[in-house]
């Protein structure tokens, strides 16, 4: 019996019109799984190059499953870690260690140093260009309301690192002996129940324009993009019940973007450094590899 992965063809000795002669008949069977490794590694790149790493997990294990072959154990070997990599690091785990995986270039091995910085003011635009990243893979699949609430979270950080990095506060627990007398009083009347002054997103922008910063400037002088995040509120992922469609999402990528180059006008070069390869672009990475090697 053959398994769905191997065919039988009948072989023996032939006669002159070239038929097999009764009786020296025997079965030969022949592996179809080349073949079947060949669209499975077609099926790997397909998942691989739409970010769907957990497809392509369960393709690999399928591999390791129905191959023994040499061939197969090295595609595993090699894709395994590349996958799982990728696939850590599109779920915001930072906690990566790169080193030693054959295949990951060294712009994202740096990346991901960067992400991992202790430095704050160092490590806030790696923050912002990853997260930018990761909304625009969600809006590429189509999942809209991911996405915007991804935007919707960045402008936050915004408020937060730059309340941060250049006034020295803290919006989930705000010291009112930081800020100016006159604001104190303001700000006190935002106390929770425990007593604590904790800023969302448009007190933090708030904040910053009473201190002058241009940036909540800015931020209320946009109406547009004011605009954008009282949609997302409605977001069925947000306070609301309906669905964000690609015109709105696009539109709050482009608002979001452009504040977030008034955060650090370096923004667009280090998202470039961070952005996910294709299945392609890694082997051409590997071709230029092997050139630069010494002979």
């Amino acid at each position: 019996m053959w398994n769905a992965l191997s065919c039988g063809f009948i072989v023996g000795q032939r006669d002159e019109h070239g038929s097999v002669i009764p009786g020296t008949e025997r079965i030969v069977e022949q592996s179809l799984f080349g073949y079947y490794f060949e669209k499975l590694k077609e099926r790997f790149e397909s998942a691989f190059d739409r970010w769907d790493y957990e497809a392509a997990k369960d393709i690999l294990q399928e591999m390791e499953m129905r191959g023994k072959t040499r061939e197969v154990q090295q595609f595993i070997s090699f894709w395994k870690p590349i996958v799982e990599f990728y696939a850590s690091w599109d779920l915001f785990n930072h906690a990566l260690n790169p080193k030693g995986i054959k295949g990951i270039s060294p712009e994202h091995k740096a990346f991901v140093g960067k992400l991992q910085n202790e430095n704050r003011s160092e490590q806030s635009v790696y923050l912002l260009a990853d997260l930018l990243n990761n909304a625009d893979r969600r809006m590429k699949e189509g999942r809209f309301d991911d996405a915007v609430a991804r935007f919707y979270r960045i402008i936050e950080c915004v408020a937060q690192m730059r309340l941060g990095e250049k006034h020295g506060l803290d919006t989930s627990a705000l010291d009112l002996e930081k800020i100016h007398p006159h604001l104190q009083e303001k700000y006190a009347a935002f106390r929770n129940e425990r007593s604590v002054v904790q800023l969302a997103m448009m007190r933090s922008f708030e904040l910053l324009r009473d201190l002058g910063d241009p940036l909540g400037e800015d931020f209320f002088a946009d109406e547009e993009l004011r605009d954008l995040l009282q949609k997302r509120n409605r977001s069925i992922l947000a306070h609301g019940f309906t669905s964000v469609d690609r015109e709105m999402c696009e539109r709050l990528y482009r608002k979001t973007l452009e504040f977030c180059k008034k955060f650090d006008s370096r923004i667009e070069k280090i998202r470039e450094k961070g952005k996910f390869p294709s299945y392609r672009d890694i082997e051409v990475y590997l071709e230029e590899e092997s050139l630069c090697e010494p002979s």
